[in-house]
C-alpha cells in the first residue's frame, strides 16, 4: 500500500499534476489549480493565487500547541522511515493536516537531525514517495522539507519540478539547498521560472546572499512578480544599493528597473507591505540619480515620474494631528521642502515632453481583445479626451474588465448612461439576475461590467434601475450589496413601488444575513 491521493480516484498526485502542465514558458493557468483545490480553499468559492496564503498571513497555530505539533511530526517521520506502513503512512498523513508547513517545518527539521530515523535509506525513500505521490499540499510541502535533510543529489530534478509552482517554491529551494554545490546559482535559475509568491519568497531568499550578479538581475527584472512589486522593491533596493548602482553609464534595463522599484517605494511611502521611500536611506539621492539618467520614451515613464512627483509635492494634509511627525520622518531623510521640490520639478519637465499625447494615440489604435490601462491613465493625467475610443472599444470588447473602470472613474451622468447603453446592447444583462447565491466573483464579462457599472451608480441616484434590479438577484454577494448601497442614495421621493418590492424581496429571501440586513434598512427610511 502506498499513500493514497488527496482526490478522487484516477486524479493525479500534486506532483505528477505539476509535471503534466509545465511548458518552456512556465506552469500552464491549469496547472497552477492543485488537485486539492476545494479542500484547501473550503466552500467560499474563493481561491488564494498559489504561494498567496502563506505569503499573506501565514499559518500560525496556537504558540502552546506549537511544540506538541513538531514533536509529532518528528515522531510520524520516524516511524514512517523505520517502520514503514499503512499506519505509519496514516499517522504522516494527519500530523500534516494538523500542523502548518511554514510555521512547523524548522521545527521539525531540527528535530530529525538532532534525533534521525535509524533506517537512512527508508527515510529517503518513503519520502520521495510520499512527495511524488501524495494529492495533499501540506505532506508535499512537509515532504520537501524533510527530503532536503535526508535526500541525495538525485532528488534535485523533482525539487525543481515541484518548485515550478508557486505554492512549494520556497520549500523546494530550501530543500535543494544542501543537496546542490551551489545553491544561490540554483535559486537563481528557479527564481527566473516563477513569477507569483514563488518569485516574491525566492527574492528574499536571494537576498540573504546579495551576491553581484544576484543584484545585477534583482535591479533589472527579478524584483518584478505577479503579486506586488511593494512586496520586493524596498528589500532589493536596499540590499542590492540601488543608489549606487545608477552610475553615469547605467544600461537600460537598470534605468527601467531603478524607475518601477522607486516609483513603487514612492506610492509605498506611507504605507506598503514590506517598505516604501521613507524607509529606503538613499531614497533621495536614487531618485536624483535616476531622473538625471531617464530618457522618456515610454508611457511607462510618465507614470512613474508622476507618482514620484505625487509624492514630492505631498503637503501631508491628509496626516492631521500626525503632520509634524510625518513631516519629521521625511525631513531627516533629506526629504526637505527644497529637495521636493528639486524632484517635482525634474518630474513636471519630464511630464512636459510633447511626445505623451502621440504615444497615446498610437497605443489607443492599436486594437486587440483588451485596451491600454497605460494609455487611458495618463491621458487622463494630461487632460486628454479618450471616451469616444473607450466606448468604441467596449462595443467590440465588452468584457474588458480595465475599459470599463476607465469608462466610468469620475464619470458624469452623461457618460454613465452612455455606459448602460452600451451594456444594454452589448451584454447578457438577464444572466446577471440569475439568482442570488453566495459568490464572491464571476469572471462572466457581464459580471466584470457590473463591478463597475454598480460603483458609479453609487454616485448618481434616479440611474440605472433596469441594472439595479436585475443585480438585486445576482450570484455575486457584492452585486447586491453594491446595488442596495446604491439605492440607498436615492431619495425617498424617487423610491416606487417596484423599487421597494424588489428590496423586500432580498430582505425576505436573500441567502447572506448582512445582505438582508442592508436591504431592511433600506425599507426603514
Amino acid at each position: 500500500m502506498r499513500f493514497r491521493r488527496s482526490t478522487s480516484d484516477g486524479e493525479p498526485s500534486i506532483y505528477a499534476h505539476v509535471a503534466a502542465h509545465l511548458t518552456e514558458d512556465g506552469l500552464t493557468d491549469r496547472g497552477a489549480v492543485l488537485p486539492d483545490e476545494v479542500d484547501a480553499s473550503g466552500t467560499t468559492g474563493l481561491r488564494w493565487a498559489p504561494g498567496a496564503l502563506e505569503g499573506v498571513m501565514g499559518r500560525h497555530a496556537r504558540p502552546e500547541r506549537d511544540e506538541e505539533l513538531v514533536r509529532e511530526l518528528h515522531a510520524a517521520f520516524v516511524a514512517l522511515a523505520d517502520h514503514p506502513g499503512p499506519a505509519s503512512r496514516a499517522r504522516v498523513r494527519s500530523a500534516c493536516a494538523a500542523a502548518a508547513p511554514r510555521t512547523h517545518a524548522d521545527g521539525l527539521l531540527d528535530l530529525l537531525r538532532a534525533e534521525p530515523p535509524q533506517d537512512a535509506a527508508g527515510s529517503r525513500r518513503e519520502t520521495r514517495e510520499l512527495v511524488t505521490t501524495t494529492g495533499r499540499r501540506s505532506e508535499v510541502k512537509f515532504g520537501l522539507a524533510v527530503l532536503g535533510v535526508c535526500g541525495a543529489p538525485d532528488d534535485v530534478p523533482l525539487m525543481q519540478t515541484l518548485g515550478r509552482h508557486d505554492e512549494f517554491t520556497l520549500y523546494a529551494a530550501v530543500a535543494m539547498a544542501g543537496l546542490v554545490e551551489d545553491p544561490v546559482t540554483a535559486w537563481m535559475a528557479l527564481a527566473r521560472t516563477v513569477h507569483g509568491w514563488g518569485r516574491v519568497e525566492m527574492v528574499s531568499l536571494l537576498l540573504r546572499r546579495p551576491r553581484e550578479d544576484v543584484c545585477a538581475w534583482l535591479l533589472r527584472d527579478g524584483f518584478r512578480n505577479r503579486v506586488l512589486y511593494g512586496y520586493t522593491a524596498h528589500l532589493v533596493a536596499e540590499r542590492c544599493d540601488l543608489a549606487a548602482a545608477l552610475h553615469d553609464d547605467a544600461d537600460d534595463a537598470l534605468v527601467a528597473g531603478a524607475r518601477d522599484i522607486l516609483a513603487t517605494l514612492a506610492e509605498d511611502a506611507w504605507g506598503g507591505p514590506a517598505g516604501g521611500l521613507l524607509d529606503y536611506e538613499d531614497g533621495l539621492a536614487a531618485t536624483r540619480r535616476l531622473l538625471a539618467l531617464l530618457e522618456p520614451r515610454a508611457l511607462t515613464d510618465f507614470l512613474a515620474v508622476d507618482t514620484l512627483r505625487v509624492f514630492a509635492e505631498d503637503n501631508l494634509s491628509w496626516a492631521g494631528d500626525d503632520r509634524a511627525a510625518e513631516e519629521a520622518s521625511r525631513v531627516a531623510l533629506g526629504w526637505t521642502e527644497e529637495a521636493r521640490g528639486e524632484i517635482a520639478a525634474a518630474c513636471r519637465r519630464v511630464q512636459a515632453v510633447e511626445l505623451w499625447p502621440d504615444l497615446v494615440r498610437v497605443e489607443l489604435s492599436r486594437g486587440g481583445d483588451t485596451i491600454s490601462n497605460e494609455a487611458l491613465e495618463v491621458a487622463r493625467r494630461i487632460g486628454m479626451p479618450t471616451a469616444d475610443v473607450v466606448e468604441a472599444h467596449l462595443r467590440t470588447n465588452p468584457g474588458d474588465g480595465a475599459a470599463w473602470y476607465q469608462f466610468l472613474v469620475g464619470a458624469d451622468a452623461a457618460t454613465l448612461e452612455r455606459a448602460l447603453a452600451v451594456a444594454r446592447d452589448r451584454l447578457p444583462l438577464d444572466d446577471l439576475a440569475s439568482g442570488p447565491a453566495l459568490d464572491l466573483d464571476r469572471a462572466a464579462p457581464v459580471h466584470r461590467a457590473a463591478t463597475y457599472l454598480l460603483q458609479a451608480l453609487k454616485e448618481h441616484p434616479g440611474i440605472g434601475w433596469d441594472l439595479l434590479r436585475r443585480a438585486l438577484r445576482s450570484p455575486v454577494i457584492r452585486d447586491r450589496r453594491v446595488a442596495l448601497a446604491a439605492l440607498a442614495n436615492w431619495p425617498t421621493a424617487l423610491l416606487t413601488a417596484e423599487h421597494l418590492d424588489a428590496v423586500a424581496h432580498v430582505r425576505d429571501a436573500d441567502p447572506d444575513p448582512d445582505t438582508r440586513a442592508q436591504a431592511e434598512a433600506i425599507l426603514r427610511r
